[in-house]
């Protein structure tokens, strides 16, 4: 497993204890995963769909309630030829009706914490 804020210049294993990172700080670490990959082989196409890799966002890092366990999960902007712009999340895409069930779920997180 990979330290998440090792990229953090103001991280540091031998300072006491503090609240820790900010969001935004653990969020730069986010280069590399720091847990199981979970995520789709996307490199055989036998429908023929074009699949190309407009971004790549880094990764998420959700807890998998189910065993207890945090997981990582790519996050790319994708285009091809069946569904249109989508967002892979690992193993999954995300087409324009779930992202805007995630925006919505995101700006009512956003108004809840006061962003």
């Amino acid at each position: 497993m990979t330290d998440n804020i090792r990229h953090l210049p103001t991280a540091r294993r031998d300072q006491k204890w503090s609240p820790g990172p900010t969001p935004e700080q653990r969020l730069l670490g986010h280069v590399e995963p720091g847990f199981e990959i979970i995520d789709a082989n996307r490199d055989y196409d036998p429908l023929g769909l074009a699949r190309v890799v407009m971004d790549v966002f880094g990764w998420a890092e959700p807890l998998d309630a189910r065993v207890d366990t945090w997981k990582s999960l790519p996050i790319r902007l994708i285009h091809d030829s069946a569904g249109g712009w989508q967002i892979e999340l690992g193993p999954y895409n995300l087409d324009a009706a779930d992202i805007l069930n995630l925006k919505e779920a995101i700006a009512a997180y956003d108004k809840a914490v006061g962003r």
